[in-house]
């Protein structure tokens, strides 16, 4: 693979996750997880406390290096799971930021005195992955394309999310800039269809279990809930299992039939999403969920190693379309981020999972 053509090279060595960690740093702390928890990077803040479920404490690091730097003398993030808590330390000033706003409650949030709401669609899709491993009804790719013609995505947005983020045109986003296909179909909402590719797939009404983490992603227990129920109305048997952290939503055994997920797009490009996620390296499509069709990953890898624009976007065009009729997962809605912020703090929040605080995002 040394010598392998990547149509990304200098794009990954310039976007996360393609970071170069302290080798020394990472020895001392002895494993991985330790060294997640007390990393040792060359960023303008760097970690003085970390209290697993509860705070983490980043202070300036006066010698950065770069331009940028960190704005604030301290930042300290807490773990604080209730909404209403979370409101209740903005308006009092015990915080000055809180995240995992409800869409639904952004509006009478933003009229609060001497708050405001910022945010919204980030680079990320929400949507599930689909394990067809199991001896169930999943192993039908007709099971599976029903269950995403089942989906109004259009009403999920309108009545839980406000309007306040968006559906992305299938496995894609405009930030793709020229691999982005403009007139791409989306996945459609047509439950008709959706029960006659169950019957002609003999379904008879099999138990498919839908595990969801409620919290982790905005309004995620409300959003499964709402799933669920358009499954059933077509004559789905699916069963939603609340878990209570990812090693039970990944646990590998014959119930796993659906999760939960979100797919980040860490590079412009469809391999920095789509194909990270559904392609021939994903550790998902080795056997843990599902196995490609060759056609799938010789394509895939047509994606990664071609330098020609044409040839780049027919081959996601063509990689779309199997899919569709082969679907490993499905997807709802671009994922939004929203925060309530102290009209006192002149903050900017990012198009991604992550917070600025620095000269370019914070201003003091």
């Amino acid at each position: 693979r040394a010598h392998e053509k990547d149509a990304l090279f200098i794009t990954r060595f310039a976007n996360f996750p393609t970071q170069i960690i302290s080798k020394k740093g990472y020895e001392a702390a002895g494993s991985w997880e330790a060294f997640g928890r007390m990393p040792v990077g060359t960023g303008p803040y760097k970690i003085v406390e970390y209290v697993d479920s509860e705070k983490v404490v980043l202070e300036r690091f006066e010698d950065y290096w770069g331009k940028a730097k960190a704005s604030s003398k301290k930042v300290e993030f807490k773990y604080v799971p209730e909404l209403s808590t979370r409101i209740a330390g903005l308006r009092t000033g015990e915080f000055d930021i809180i995240t995992e706003i409800p869409p639904d409650q952004a509006m009478s949030i933003d009229k609060m005195e001497g708050i405001k709401i910022l945010g919204g669609a980030i680079r990320n899709i929400y949507g599930m992955f689909f394990d067809e491993t199991n001896d169930t009804p999943m192993k039908d790719p007709k099971v599976r394309e029903a269950l995403t013609l089942a989906i109004d995505r259009k009403l999920l947005v309108k009545t839980l999310f406000s309007d306040l983020t968006s559906i992305p045109n299938n496995w894609q986003m405009k930030l793709f800039g020229e691999m982005y296909l403009e007139n791409y179909p989306g996945v459609e909402y047509n439950p008709e269809k959706a029960k006659a590719l169950l019957k002609e797939a003999g379904y008879k009404g099999e138990r498919i279990e839908y595990r969801s983490l409620p919290g982790y992603y905005t309004l995620e227990q409300t959003v499964a809930e709402a799933v669920t129920q358009m499954w059933q109305a077509i004559g789905l048997n699916v069963d939603l299992s609340i878990k209570e952290n990812w090693s039970q939503i990944n646990q590998d055994n014959e119930t796993r039939n659906i999760i939960n997920a979100s797919f980040t797009a860490y590079y412009p490009d469809p391999v920095g999403q789509f194909s990270r996620r559904f392609g021939t390296n994903s550790g998902k499509a080795q056997g843990k969920f599902w196995k490609n069709s060759p056609a799938f990953n010789q394509l895939g890898k047509t994606l990664t190693t071609s330098h020609d624009l044409n040839t780049r976007r027919d081959t996601f065009r063509e990689m779309l379309y199997i899919f569709a009729q082969d679907p490993k997962g499905m997807y709802l809605y671009n994922l939004p981020m929203i925060y309530g912020v102290r009209d006192d703090i002149n903050w900017k929040a990012l198009p991604i999972e992550g917070m600025d605080f620095t000269t370019n995002g914070l201003k003091e």
